[in-house]
């Protein structure tokens, strides 16, 4: 967070993961001040391999969007 802050002051931190796969992060990243938000993920075994897929970036579209619209303040991100 110290690093993050010479950027400016921070009003939103969040981490996104599905975190049933990474719970072992969840405890640091509290206690450090960020909201976990859950991200579903999806496995798709065909043809031997397997095919991870999650919409972590989509997530972080569609609420980056949303705060640019509802919080004129934010300016960074």
């Amino acid at each position: 967070m110290s690093w993050f802050s010479r950027f400016g002051r921070i009003v939103l931190a969040r981490a996104y993961a599905d975190w049933n796969a990474h719970n072992v992060f969840l405890t640091p990243l509290q206690a450090s001040g960020f909201d976990p938000i859950f991200v579903t993920t999806y496995f798709n075994h065909n043809n031997g391999s397997t095919m991870v897929k999650n919409a972590v970036d989509m997530q972080i579209a569609v609420e980056a969007t949303a705060v640019s619209c509802n919080y004129a303040n934010i300016k960074t991100f």
